[in-house]
């Protein structure tokens, strides 16, 4: 079984993970959609990748029937992994703020969409030959 401190910092991001989805998606009225190419299988992805981060740890967490695939870590082993934890999250936040009202969880556009290259978009390739193009 992993430690107790493991499986408290895990939830503890994905809380934060799960945190950042929702204060974003809570700020984009669904209204000012005005594409939407969203497909059932996107959909079914976005519960599937739901179900794979949360589901399923919580199983593995609160269940004995997984004991038999648990491995034995150094103890140190949970800092550089709560610090790579921490910088995923932070990265997923920042570009969040980046999109600003131009995110979306699958493919949708507004009325007044556009190509977001600043930020952390800013060195994502294509992006930088866009920008020289439009100044």
């Amino acid at each position: 079984m992993p430690s107790t401190l493991s499986i408290i910092v895990f939830f503890m991001g994905i809380s934060a993970y799960v945190a950042v989805r929702t204060a974003f998606k809570l700020r984009l009225p669904s209204s000012e959609r005005s594409i939407s190419n969203a497909t059932i299988v996107d959909e079914s992805l976005v519960v599937f990748v739901g179900l794979c981060q949360v589901g399923i740890p919580l199983v593995v967490a609160a269940s004995p029937a997984f004991s038999s695939a648990n491995y034995h870590l150094p103890a140190f082993s949970i800092w550089p992994g709560t610090a790579l934890m921490a910088a995923g999250i932070w990265l997923f936040w920042r570009s969040h703020a980046d999109l600003g009202k131009n995110g979306s969880v699958t493919l949708e556009l507004t009325q007044d969409h556009q190509l977001i290259a600043q930020g952390v978009y800013r060195k994502i390739t294509g992006c930088e030959s866009l920008e020289r193009k439009q100044v």
